[in-house]
């Protein structure tokens, strides 16, 4: 379970943070535009120590992070469809910011999952896997996303490619959401 928890982790994250901006390029929006509201968004893992304290109170990591999960999937469905709309824009970036909290929870509900579930030796050993996993979602969302919306943009059109990436995102976030419901642990060490 810690590769797929710290894929999902990475793949929120890179594509709020770097994705959106790619997109939002390819879709006219000014870089000004770009760069004021993905610093913005960026925000959310900035402050996130703020509601930290918080999710502690929470009587199962293992539901917060699944339900983070099932939530960013559901935020890359409306992402999908807010690129449809005619002011694809306003919408996009209030879906982003949706997903942009949702992520940022996650991580924390993430971590405490993998502090409290793992001994002390378990984190050391799965250490070097967070990291591998976490930057193997970069290379899925800035590499081979990338190729595939340059391709797609190609035959459907640049809001048309952009919306089906959201849903091949949106659908590999609910499998993988459905997958650590059944196999992440509870908070107590195994």
């Amino acid at each position: 379970w810690v590769p797929t928890l710290y894929f999902v982790q990475g793949m929120q994250f890179f594509v709020v943070m770097l994705i959106a901006g790619l997109m939002f390029k390819n879709l006219g929006v000014g870089n000004d535009q770009i760069a004021r509201w993905t610093a913005v968004l960026g925000l959310a893992w900035a402050i996130k120590p703020l509601w930290s304290p918080f999710l502690e109170l929470a009587r199962s990591k293992k539901a917060v992070v699944v339900a983070m999960q099932f939530s960013g999937a559901v935020g890359l469905g409306l992402l999908a469809l807010a690129l449809q709309a005619s002011a694809f824009f306003a919408l996009s970036i209030a879906v982003l910011f949706f997903l942009a909290y949702a992520s940022a929870t996650h991580d924390i509900a993430c971590d405490g999952l993998y502090m409290a579930a793992l001994s002390h030796e378990q984190q050391a050993a799965y250490a070097g896997w967070q990291g591998a996993f976490f930057n193997a979602s970069k290379f899925l969302t800035l590499g081979g996303l990338l190729v595939l919306a340059g391709q797609l943009e190609r035959t459907l059109g640049v809001f048309s490619a952009w919306s089906a990436i959201f849903l091949m995102l949106a659908l590999l976030l609910a499998i993988l959401a459905a997958y650590n419901a059944w196999a992440l642990p509870g908070a107590a060490p195994e």
